[in-house]
C-alpha cells in the first residue's frame, strides 16, 4: 500500500522534494473526501472590483441585486438584501466600476441557459428555482479531510498516525498556508520546520520568519548617537498580508528603505528565527483548525473563484438558492 511507504521522518522539511511521496499521494487519492450532496437549482452572480476602489459590503451586495434582476424587479428577488434596496443605493450602484460573473446549475437546460447567456430577471431566476426538484444538479457539498478519517482509525504515536500528521502538516502548512522556502542574500526569511516540542510519535511543525533587522554592518547604519536604521539587501521586515480567504498572514520581505530603530544589535542577537506564523495544520478546503472526524461543509469550487489579478477584491453574493431539502450520503 502506498500510504505505508510514506517517510515517518521528514529530512529538511522546508524544500520541496522531501515532500514528494506525500505530494505524490495527494495527487493521486486527494486531499478530502465527499460526504454528502445537496441536489437542486442555484443561481449566483459574483461581482468584482479593483482593490482601489472603495466599496463597502453593501455596495457589493446592491450592485448584485441590481445586476440580477434590473433596477425595477430588484424587490422581487426574494432575499433580504434585496428587499429594502433605495433609489439612492440604486443610482450609487450603477455607477459602481466592476467585472461580473455568474453560476447558474440546475433546472431545465433552456433555463439554465439563458440565464448563464443571456439578460437575467426576477422572473427568469424564480423560474429556475420552481425547476429545483424536476431537474436538479448538485448545489452543494460536505467534506471532510482523509487526514481526519485516518486519525480517527489509527493509535495515537503509531507509524501511522505520523504519517497521517505529516500529511495534514503537509497539506494545511506547507501547502496551504504557502510555507515554501524562501532563502535571500544568505538569509532565511521563511522556513517550514519542526517545532522544538516536535517529538518522533507527535510530530509538529511551524512557518517561521527571519528574525526583523539587518544582517550585515553594510544595512546597519547610525542614525544620531544612540538610534540606529536598518535598510539594505540583508534588513528583513514582516508585515500582514490579507489573503483572499479574508484572514491575514505574516510574511517578511527585504526592507530597502530607511527604517529606524532596528539594526545594530544585530551581532548580539544574530538571525534566529522570528515568530512563528504557522503552528497548527489547517484544513486547506474550511480553512479551520483540524482536531476532529466531524465532516466540514464547503459549498462548490465555483462559489470561489481566484480573481484574475492580485489587486482584485471580491464581495461575492448569491442572489438565489432553492435547494431540495435531500441529502445523498456517500
Amino acid at each position: 500500500m502506498e500510504y505505508l511507504e510514506l517517510p515517518l521522518k521528514i529530512e529538511n522539511p522546508w524544500l520541496h522534494n522531501s515532500w514528494k511521496a506525500y505530494r505524490t499521494f495527494l495527487d493521486k487519492y486527494g486531499s478530502h473526501v465527499i460526504t454528502s450532496v445537496k441536489r437542486g437549482s442555484k443561481f449566483q452572480r459574483m461581482v468584482f472590483a479593483e482593490s482601489s476602489e472603495s466599496y463597502s459590503e453593501r455596495d457589493f451586495q446592491v450592485k448584485a441585486c441590481l445586476s440580477a434582476a434590473g433596477p425595477t424587479s430588484v424587490g422581487k428577488l426574494g432575499v433580504d438584501p434585496c428587499v429594502s434596496v433605495t433609489s439612492c443605493e440604486l443610482s450609487k450602484a450603477s455607477k459602481m466600476s466592476v467585472s461580473e460573473t455568474r453560476f447558474v446549475r440546475g433546472g431545465k437546460r433552456e433555463t439554465n441557459s439563458e440565464l448563464a447567456n443571456g439578460e437575467t430577471s426576477a422572473e427568469l431566476i424564480e423560474k429556475l428555482m420552481n425547476e429545483a426538484e424536476q431537474s436538479p444538479s448538485p448545489v452543494q457539498h460536505t467534506f471532510i479531510a482523509i487526514w481526519s478519517i485516518l486519525q480517527s482509525r489509527f493509535k495515537p504515536g503509531s507509524p501511522n498516525y505520523v504519517r497521517d500528521t505529516n500529511l495534514e502538516y503537509y497539506c494545511g502548512g506547507y501547502l496551504n498556508y504557502d510555507c515554501h522556502y524562501n532563502k535571500i542574500h544568505s538569509v532565511k526569511v521563511q522556513k517550514f520546520d519542526y517545532t522544538r516540542g516536535s517529538k518522533e510519535e507527535y510530530p509538529e511543525f511551524e512557518c517561521s520568519l527571519a528574525k526583523e533587522g539587518c544582517r550585515s554592518d553594510e544595512d546597519c547604519h547610525r542614525a544620531g548617537l544612540s538610534s540606529c536604521t536598518c535598510g539594505g539587501d540583508t534588513c528583513v521586515r514582516h508585515k500582514s498580508e490579507k489573503q483572499i480567504t479574508g484572514s491575514s498572514k505574516e510574511t517578511a520581505y527585504m526592507n530597502k528603505e530607511r527604517w529606524d530603530g532596528h539594526g545594530c544589535d544585530w551581532k548580539v542577537w544574530g538571525s534566529t528565527s522570528g515568530k512563528g506564523t504557522y503552528h497548527g495544520a489547517k484544513d486547506p478546503i474550511t480553512g479551520q483548525a483540524e482536531g476532529t472526524a466531524t465532516p466540514y461543509t464547503a459549498e462548490d469550487a465555483v462559489k470561489h473563484p481566484k480573481p484574475s489579478r492580485a489587486n482584485h477584491k471580491t464581495a461575492k453574493y448569491p442572489i438565489n438558492t432553492q435547494l431540495k431539502e435531500k441529502k445523498e450520503e456517500i
